[in-house]
């Protein structure tokens, strides 16, 4: 009860007249002004971008692809002052931009030069080369616009990349298409190859076996062709002697014609006179007195001789005639075997001659059969190696991609990002101040501890010169800061929250450990200033900055120098920190849990070291009643 009554001693000091309400109200709005108008300032900064002027020169000329003209660098340009996510893009001149960037007017400018299209374009030729995209930053402008400006072009950078490298892997499907066409009819023409492969080894086999039989027969033609010319070498001279004789033979056969002819002559003459003679016969015998009877006989053996005469004359004339035709065969056989008499010498060299053709046509035979045995072995391996490569190519062409349009699209599109980030954001907070919340609102009420100690008492000076009980005397100097830090801690949370807008996921968490956490600074702060008096001031704000920079409330505290990650986890704000983020996560955790603990220790710790203070104080010394500095 005395610590109650030492407290609202101190309490009441704010309760009388019109300043002391006033600096009370102050200490009250005090880490508004450094947590709910720090947030406000910084609340959603890149929402805000495009209001950050940029300078975009389009000189651009475009580029025409087969057939179709296609400007990517106006494209862009129309995109990106159309966008709403990045800067306020204004299209100007180069000149101009260059002259803005330098005096301010422009916080940097994108320059999209003239071969951007074909640049993007050229993948798909023989020269490929890679397109430029122009920034200029001022950093005397502002480091920040410099820092974001080269995010966002990484983005665009990136954005570009993949469209034209869609178009290209389209073009490059395309080509396998194509490629799986034309393999397709490489297959099949080397199937018909192979065909035609098999076709030709049959007949080579055919025309094989045919030479074979040829290169027999001009063989058997060549040895008989030698016999031939062995045998008719003596032939020009049997001729002639044929030749000879059948001359002589006809000239006899003349003679013998000629005698026949004349015998024949002769016969018939006599038959003729002996039938002109006979009327005159027979009157001779009748003169010669014979009888009737006796001519009669006389005349019939005259008659009986004329016709054995006639008839012989007959046989004679025929065999003249045989005699005459023998003759006249004889001359020509006479004359035919001069005429080969003459031929036979001719006779013999084109045998001869034959003869020494047939021996090369039977080498030639055996030439043309060696070699059309030598082609059947090569339209073997033809017709092998055809079906091979058909049977290739076919495998080949089912390994080419061939896609559809659509399909060929999307794999395009794949083949230009083949990559995508799947990003899951747990407990994603929506924009840059709920992010720097738990920075802002523990310096808030770290600031306002300070400040509250400015105006209140940290050890009642009665309760010390009464020598009143330690803890009373430190609980006494701490509950009216602790009141008051707590009421802080609300009104800071109900701005932030409800004027501000800032998404609570814990939100009776987040209210319990912000007034847990204004309870242990202004414990912490009420310590500095019992151990050290007035320099204790100087020591809440140098504990301040400390933990400014080793909380961790930016950058990740393990990118801060070595000293500073030493300390990190030996400072309270660094736990408030970790803890509020989960709060307005809204993930709960063990972090809040252990967070909540430590801060329980560094108040307890804290109280008892003001404790401590308090007794020692008890003790009055000069430099206590005349202190050095007094702030």
């Amino acid at each position: 009860m005395r610590t109650l009554r030492l407290a609202g001693t101190e309490l009441r000091r704010f309760t009388t007249g019109k300043l002391p309400k006033l600096a009370l109200a102050a200490v009250l709005m005090l880490p508004l002004l450094y947590g709910a108008l720090y947030l406000y300032a910084f609340w959603d900064p890149y929402g805000r971008l495009p209001n950050a002027p940029a300078a975009l020169v389009v000189n651009d000329r475009g580029v025409t692809t087969d057939g179709k003209y296609s400007n990517a660098g106006r494209d862009l340009g129309k995109t990106l002052a159309n966008s709403k996510a990045a800067f306020g893009w204004k299209t100007t001149t180069a000149a101009d931009a260059a002259k803005g960037v330098a005096d301010g007017s422009y916080y940097l400018s994108l320059t999209i030069p003239a071969d951007f299209s074909s640049r993007l374009a050229s993948p798909s030729t023989s020269d490929p080369e890679q397109a430029q995209l122009d920034v200029t930053t001022n950093d005397a402008n502002n480091y920040l616009a410099g820092t974001i400006g080269k995010q966002v072009f990484s983005e665009v950078r990136q954005a570009v990349a993949s469209q034209a490298g869609a178009k290209y892997a389209d073009a490059m499907l395309i080509g396998f298409t194509q490629l799986h066409s034309s393999t397709l009819q490489a297959a099949d023409g080397s199937s018909q190859l192979a065909g035609g492969a098999d076709q030709l080894t049959a007949g080579l086999s055919q025309l094989a076996t045919g030479a074979g039989t040829l290169q027999s027969g001009t063989g058997q033609l060549s040895g008989g062709l030698h016999q031939l010319d062995s045998s008719t070498s003596g032939l020009p001279a049997a001729t002639q002697k044929l030749a000879a004789g059948s001359a002589q033979v006809a000239s006899g056969d003349k003679k013998i014609a000629a005698l026949g002819n004349q015998a024949n002559t002769a016969l018939s003459t006599a038959v003729s006179t002996l039938k002109s003679d006979r009327t005159a016969v027979e009157q001779r015998l009748r003169q010669q007195g014979l009888t009737d009877s006796q001519i009669a006989q006389v005349m019939a053996e005259y008659d009986r001789a004329t016709g054995r005469l006639a008839t012989a004359s007959t046989v004679v004339a025929g065999k003249a005639a045989q005699l005459n035709q023998l003759a006249s065969g004889a001359s020509q056989v006479a004359a035919g075997n001069a005429q080969l008499a003459a031929a036979a010498p001719a006779l013999h060299n084109g045998i001869h001659k034959a003869a020494t053709g047939a021996d090369q046509l039977d080498s030639g035979a055996g030439q043309l059969s060696s070699g059309i045995q030598q082609a059947r072995t090569g339209a073997t391996k033809l017709a092998t190696g055809a079906h091979t490569l058909a049977s290739k190519l076919s495998s080949g062409a089912a390994q080419i991609p061939h896609p559809d349009a659509s399909t060929r699209g999307r794999t395009a599109t794949t083949m230009g990002d083949p990559v995508a980030v799947q990003t899951v954001a747990n407990n994603k907070v929506p924009n840059y101040g709920t992010g720097f919340a738990p920075y802002f609102l523990p310096l808030a009420l770290w600031v306002g501890a300070v400040v509250l100690y400015m105006l209140l008492r940290p050890l009642s000076e009665r309760a010390l010169a009464a020598r009143a009980p330690a803890l009373s005397t430190a609980l006494a100097g701490w509950l009216p800061a602790a009141i008051i830090g707590a009421l802080q801690g609300l009104l800071l949370i109900a701005v932030v929250a409800f004027g501000l807008g800032l998404h609570i996921g814990n939100p009776v968490g987040m209210v319990a450990f912000l007034v847990l956490t204004a309870l242990v600074f202004t414990a912490l702060v009420q310590m500095f200033l019992a151990c050290f008096g007035t320099p204790g001031r100087l020591l809440g704000l140098v504990a301040l900055m400390i933990q400014l920079v080793s909380a961790g409330g930016t950058y990740p505290w393990e990118t801060t120098p070595p000293v500073l990650r030493f300390l990190h986890p030996l400072l309270p704000m660094s736990y408030v920190v970790t803890a509020l983020r989960h709060l307005i996560a809204g993930d709960g955790g063990g972090d809040i849990v252990r967070s909540t603990l430590v801060l329980l220790a560094f108040g307890v710790g804290a109280l008892g070291i003001t404790t401590y203070a308090a007794w020692r104080k008890r003790t009055w010394s000069l430099s206590r009643l005349h202190p050095e500095l007094v702030i």
